[in-house]
């Protein structure tokens, strides 16, 4: 009765194997990427505790535009990721390509008067209670065009199912060395 007995597990987890790799290949057949596991566990986020982080850049003064198109010529054009929505299906997470025009609307001018780094904290803190909507890309590049004379700043949003630390510091190292 042993050896039925993971026979029979084996099975089992042999069409769950076959299942998932279905579901993955019919999702790439209309244009679905199925989300990796790490990906789906931070999706479930409350309303009390969204999986949010914001990475914040001290930069040289810039124009909103220039870093608008910096951005949507390097990350979004080259970066799959940068253009994806975060879609339901039938209790399966998938990402979902969207164009490049919308996704471009992620990059956005802050529309508070910031200008010391005590008002960078407090909007950071309120931007990290904010849910990312499931409908749009999980990230927003939010620019301080005039932080200081000499200064701005850059502060990237995502939400944890977009990526990690390690790999949102690889794509602004793809954004800087992409001329090279």
């Amino acid at each position: 009765t042993t050896s039925f007995y993971y026979f029979g597990i084996a099975k089992g987890i042999i069409a769950l194997v076959l299942f998932y790799y279905l579901v993955k290949w019919i999702g790439s057949k209309f244009g679905y990427n199925i989300c990796a596991g790490n990906d789906v566990i931070h999706m479930f986020d409350s309303d009390k505790v969204p999986h949010n982080c914001i990475l914040v850049l001290e930069m040289e003064k810039g124009s909103f535009e220039a870093i608008q198109d910096r951005l949507y010529q390097t990350m979004i054009c080259n970066i799959k990721r940068y253009r994806e929505v975060a879609v339901n299906l039938f209790g399966f997470f998938f990402w979902k390509e969207i164009d490049k025009q919308t996704a471009k609307k992620q990059v956005k001018r802050c529309e508070e008067d910031i200008h010391t780094r005590d008002k960078v904290i407090a909007y950071c803190k309120k931007q990290l209670a904010i849910k990312m909507p499931m409908d749009k890309p999980q990230w927003e590049f939010i620019f301080v065009e005039d932080y200081s004379e000499t200064e701005s700043v850059a502060l990237l949003k995502f939400h944890h199912s977009f990526s990690d630390g390690g790999g949102i510091m690889n794509s602004l190292l793809f954004m800087n060395n992409v001329d090279n």
